[in-house]
């Protein structure tokens, strides 16, 4: 059952969907309602903690920018090579399918479908991170191990809250359904799947986490980080593709070495990659991780997904095999044209009148009375009739149960050769002339 098209702009969007409207603005409500309690107001003052404020709708406006960039690069740049999964439907290659559509190109990240709705789902779900306008945060940190400590707290706790939501999402029908079935529509994921969600999903798996952290005093700058760089990333493996290779302007690095020095605080615990969370796309059960594979490792559900450009190699031999299959029946068909126009084959020839004449039926009946045979002597010199009469042959030396009895006996003959004894018994056997009804069906014998 396909998928219910996405409204195609905001105001659609909004009338359609209320959540993205109300969740938000109650969200905002509630936590700006909280600053306010006396002892909350007093626990903000004493740590000097202040709202993101402004700091909110640049977020916003970089994070819409960077989906349009992102998008807009694997249009231009991706290639085959990095593709992860076909866009292609799943059964482009099934035997039913259509042999024209079959050898086609596969389809390009620019050709696929329903791109539209899913910017404009992308824009609304970015645009609820306004609520982080009225979230305190600490001020920055004082020292780098500081801001160490509380990058790896908050990546830690973020991808473990975000494992076990997810994974009970996925196996909870009910809870499935209500929170995180919308983000699953798009099995063949692109940059605008990664904010493919309904307004609870994106609460209780982002802005619950940073409400409690904030509250928790964490500092803003640890915050920014997080959010800017987690906002690139998480567009990036839901591209479906793999860029870690791609070499950067400017730097002697490629993406892939440039991801490890900047949290290189991960490397214990494994990152994820895009292909891991393609194949969770594609697949459904397994790599329920934000950013890191051990838990999915420790749990059972670690998959290391599709290997990058491994379905480009796929399509090529399903369309060498296709072609190959084409050319093999255009060749059949070509030689059973020319078997047709081959006189001999064609039957006897008939009367001006339509009757047969005298000669051709004597013809006829002294054909039939004298045996075919084979007449050649080298392969090379055997014509089609030959061919067809060693045929009739064969057909009755299987039915009369001939050939099996002498393939025995030549086995047994072939055996003895290595026998001093019978060495000359067997070179004298090994020459066999044509097969047809010049010899007896025991011939071999």
């Amino acid at each position: 059952m396909a998928a219910p098209a996405e409204p195609l702009n905001l105001d659609a969007f909004y009338r359609k969907h209320h959540s993205f409207a109300w969740g938000p603005a109650l969200a905002a409500a509630g936590t700006y309602a909280v600053t306010k309690l006396p002892k909350v107001a007093a626990y903000l003052d004493k740590n000097s903690m202040t709202p993101w404020g402004m700091e909110a709708v640049h977020y916003v406006a970089f994070a819409v920018a960077v989906a349009y960039g992102v998008h807009g690069f694997c249009v231009v740049h991706a290639t085959p090579d990095k593709q992860i999964q076909s866009f292609d439907p799943k059964n482009k290659y099934k035997e039913h399918a259509n042999k024209e559509e079959a050898i086609t190109p596969m389809k390009t990240y620019a050709e696929r479908e329903n791109t539209q709705g899913a910017a404009v789902r992308t824009v609304a779900a970015l645009m609820t991170s306004l609520v982080y306008y009225v979230v305190p945060f600490a001020p920055v940190s004082q020292s780098w191990g500081a801001f160490l400590g509380w990058l790896v707290a908050l990546s830690l706790y973020w991808d473990a809250h975000f494992f076990v939501a997810h994974k009970y999402a996925h196996e909870i029908a009910p809870l499935y359904k209500w929170m995180h079935k919308k983000h699953h529509e798009r099995k063949q994921p692109d940059c605008f799947s990664a904010y493919y969600v309904t307004y609870q999903s994106h609460f209780i798996l982002e802005q619950a986490v940073v409400l409690m952290f904030a509250f928790a005093g964490l500092p803003v700058d640890v915050f920014r980080w997080t959010l800017y760089y987690g906002t690139l990333d998480t567009y990036l493996k839901h591209s479906g593709y793999e860029f870690g290779d791609m070499k950067l302007p400017v730097l002697p690095l490629t993406f892939s070495q440039l991801s490890t020095i900047l949290g290189f605080y991960g490397l214990p615990f494994g990152f994820e990659t895009p292909g891991q969370h393609d194949w969770h796309h594609e697949k459904f059960f397994a790599n329920y991780a934000l950013s890191f594979t051990y838990l999915d490792r420790l749990f059972g559900s670690y998959h290391p997904g599709r290997v990058p450009g491994q379905v480009l190699k796929d399509h090529e031999a399903e369309i060498a095999k296709r072609v190959e299959a084409d050319i093999a029946k255009r060749e059949l068909e070509a030689a059973k044209a020319i078997l047709d126009e081959i006189p001999e084959l064609k039957g006897s020839p008939k009367s001006a009148s339509g009757a047969d004449s005298p000669k051709s039926e004597e013809s006829t009946a002294e054909t039939e009375s004298v045996p075919a045979r084979a007449t050649y002597t080298k392969l090379s010199e055997a014509t089609v009739a030959d061919f067809e009469v060693q045929g009739k042959a064969f057909d009755e030396y299987r039915e009369s149960g001939q050939i099996v009895y002498n393939v025995r006996i030549a086995y047994r003959r072939r055996s003895n050769c290595g026998n001093r004894r019978r060495r000359n018994h067997c070179s004298r056997r090994r020459a066999i002339g044509p097969i047809g009804p010049q010899s007896s069906p025991n011939a071999l014998s």
